[in-house]
């Protein structure tokens, strides 16, 4: 009898493919509503608009209850509608929160998986890993620039490379895990928050 040679058949999210796997994985993080307008933000380039909308339209049918991220987002899809790349002060910062929530559930993730396994999984491995999911995210902000011509994705970049975030981060192994997502996201604020701003006042 001849072995088959077909690969072992994958199941659930990873067996999509991979925009439809981040797709299912917004949606989950952040309801269909918030999504679609994420989707069209980050996904879609700040270049194109005419699908807005659309996406406006659906929100609007879902009469969600109206959030700060909700407001957040929409406010920045409007940016996207209007063709406007470069940000003014108060955009940037709406920029800036929404990468940090984005990020702070990944990051989470990361961080009680770790707990798991600390004692076979060394800290410093831990601390790598999350340098790099930042760094990657980064590409949430690409295409937008601030008024002072500093590209947003670049100027993130570099703060998570010149600054110990990661390390910092890795010491949220040490709190309860129900703690963990809400202390992420006041520390990833406060951290890009505190860099943007000089950067962008210079």
């Amino acid at each position: 009898m001849s072995k088959s040679n077909k690969e072992p058949q994958k199941l659930g999210i990873a067996s999509l493919p991979t925009k439809w796997s981040v797709a299912v994985q917004l949606i989950g993080t952040f309801g269909l509503a918030v999504f679609l307008v994420l989707y069209y933000l980050f996904f879609m380039g700040p270049e194109e608009n005419k699908r807005y909308d659309e996406l406006n339209t659906s929100i609007n049918e879902l009469n969600m209850p109206i959030t700060k991220l909700t407001e957040k987002v929409e406010n920045l899809a409007k940016v996207v509608k209007d063709d406007q790349i470069i940000l003014k002060e108060n955009q940037s910062i709406l920029v800036e929160d929404l990468f940090a929530r984005c990020v702070a559930y990944k990051i989470a993730d990361l961080i009680i998986e770790y707990k798991k396994n600390q004692d076979v999984f060394p800290t410093y491995l831990l601390q790598q890993k999350l340098e790099n999911t930042l760094i990657i995210d980064t590409k949430l902000a690409i295409g937008l620039v601030y008024e002072n011509g500093l590209k947003i994705a670049e100027v993130i970049k570099d703060k998570i490379l010149k600054s110990k975030i990661a390390e910092h981060l890795a010491t949220y192994a040490d709190i309860e895990d129900y703690e963990i997502l809400m202390a992420l996201r006041d520390e990833l604020n406060n951290q890009f928050r505190s860099e943007i701003l000089v950067v962008i006042r210079r």
